[in-house]
């Protein structure tokens, strides 16, 4: 045994053990890391450094299996008295449980199953978990106000804010921006 004698050591917080490590599918500089007792841990620059995204679990969670879609990352997450599994949207990382109250028995790993519409998850027995989502139709909704404010240019930034306002329209009219 060398002790990773021919590993290099990255700059990660003294956290104990990392359960779970995964590399983002189209930018490979964004690493995820689950620990025991010190949650997920996110790098944006290939693990030179790491952030602690934890916000919606609680202090001692201990992260067992993380996977990822396209927008959202599961965990399966324990902590002192229960095991659940949480999602969170990947570019604003707030944790929240899904599916229930949690498993008395914790969570020792997540996977996707059937083109992703649900997820597995393993306890004292294996659970599914449907996290497709219904879409609302929005067919015949229309604006009936808006208000278009004064532009501010940045100019150390190539763009230009402009923000709308809600305002009641009582008519149809045609709009000019100059």
């Amino acid at each position: 045994m060398g002790g990773g004698v021919n590993w290099e050591r990255l700059d990660f917080p003294e956290v104990g053990l990392v359960h779970d490590l995964i590399v983002h599918t189209t930018s490979s500089d964004t690493v995820y890391a689950g620990t025991w007792f010190y949650g997920f841990y996110q790098s944006t620059n290939s693990g030179i450094s790491w952030y602690s995204e934890n916000s919606g679990l609680s202090d001692t969670v201990s992260i067992r299996k993380i996977i990822k879609d396209s927008t959202t990352i599961y965990i399966a997450g324990n902590d002192m008295s229960i095991g659940a599994v949480y999602q969170s949207n990947q570019n604003n990382i707030i944790w929240v449980m899904i599916g229930n109250d949690g498993f008395e028995q914790g969570v020792n790993t997540i996977n996707f199953l059937t083109n992703k519409n649900k997820i597995l998850a393993g306890t004292s027995g294996i659970y599914s978990y449907n996290i497709t989502t219904d879409i609302v139709s929005e067919k015949g909704k229309f604006p009936r106000a808006y208000l278009l404010m004064q532009n501010y240019p940045n100019p150390f930034n190539y763009q230009t804010i402009i923000t709308q306002v809600s305002h009641t329209l009582n008519c149809s009219t045609n709009l000019i921006l100059s």
